[in-house]
């Protein structure tokens, strides 16, 4: 929203946290937290004289990060509310380190490590696997197409380290634009709007493409970096 002086009014966290379904935890508020930080994205990228074409790009990836991060925290937590989420038999609890030790005039030392055994969510799981485990146990009710989307702004988002850019055309510049903006924008949407996860869509329609940008997706499909 914006005053009548043009400025951003953002949602408040509590309207956000109102209007999603999660149980009250650390990622429901990081994603209320995200959820604003991109409505201010979308504020000065689609607002051209706040800023220059080299941020705005900068702008849009940073936009892509951060509505994947939220894509992954719905996912997560919507497998371990279904009991879906990858789990182990043991959980490291401390690690214990002995002197050194001189064994034919090399040092040694002893470590130990000490775990509990039950049932634990896995620490290690990408996103990617959180993606695959959504889709193939069907708990939102979404077409391969929008796993598809996700997969490839997935991928995208991944290269926002500088060595990851093989050549010219895969830099931040060329790989960041209106194209993968709407994109994020209309996928981050819809997965936030499922009625998994949502109880007042009116709360997110600063992120509902407009038929303008509808037109554009239409003739600039996301780039297809992976498959389903």
């Amino acid at each position: 929203m914006r005053n009548e002086n043009g400025r951003l009014i953002p949602i408040l966290k509590k309207d956000l946290m109102e209007a999603i379904l999660l149980n009250e935890s650390p990622i429901k508020s990081q994603i209320c937290y995200s959820l604003q930080y991109l409505e201010f994205l979308q504020f000065q990228i689609c607002d051209e004289t706040l800023t220059t074409d080299v941020v705005r790009t900068m702008q849009i990836k940073t936009f892509v990060i951060y509505a994947m991060e939220i894509i992954d925290g719905l996912f997560r937590y919507i497998l371990k509310e279904k009991g879906k989420y990858p789990m182990d038999k043991k959980k490291l609890q401390s690690t214990t380190k002995s002197n050194e030790t001189v064994i034919n005039d090399k040092k040694y030392f002893f470590e130990t490590h000490i775990y509990e055994c039950g049932e634990f969510y896995a620490d290690k799981v990408d996103f990617a696997t959180v993606i695959n485990r959504v889709h193939k146990k069907d708990l939102i009710g979404a077409s391969e197409r929008t796993f598809l989307i996700i997969k490839n702004l997935k991928e995208l988002r991944n290269k926002v380290h500088l060595h990851l850019a093989e050549d010219y055309y895969e830099s931040d510049y060329n790989s960041f634009g209106l194209t993968e903006f709407y994109w994020a924008k209309c996928i981050v949407h819809y997965i936030i709007t499922n009625d998994k996860f949502c109880k007042n869509s009116n709360v997110f329609k600063y992120l509902k493409p407009t038929e303008e940008e509808i037109v554009y997706m239409k003739n600039n499909p996301v780039k297809q970096r992976t498959k389903i």
